[in-house]
């Protein structure tokens, strides 16, 4: 552990989980109702902005089944952006493990089980 981290307590997780869900359910109801990116049919800034976050979601997901609510068109828009080879490859191969690594190194709440 790093000098002066302190655990966070599960409720505090929960409630920070319900909070983030809460924001991408607002960014949710901004999205294009077709899609399948932000804007409609053609990739934007908010999506290229948003696709590390949808990353790391699905990584978090995989290894811990870490779900966060979201809404089928929200699920959309990060499927389509998780699609796309220019998200794959705007990070190193080993992108999984070290993820994996930083969480454990920062102590990070998923890494206590």
């Amino acid at each position: 552990k790093r000098a002066g981290r302190k655990s966070i307590p599960v409720g505090a997780f929960e409630k920070a989980k319900a909070s983030f869900a809460e924001g991408l359910q607002r960014l949710g109801e901004q999205l294009h109702v077709t899609g399948p990116y932000f804007s409609g049919t053609e990739l934007c800034l908010v999506d290229i902005a948003c696709a590390p976050m949808f990353m790391r979601l699905a990584l978090m997901e995989e290894r811990f089944k870490f779900n966060v609510d979201k809404s089928e068109r929200v699920q959309q828009w990060s499927a389509a952006l998780l699609a796309r080879p220019s998200v794959h490859n705007s990070v190193v191969p080993e992108f999984k493990e070290l993820f994996m690594e930083f969480l454990q190194k920062r102590g990070s709440f998923f890494m206590r089980a």
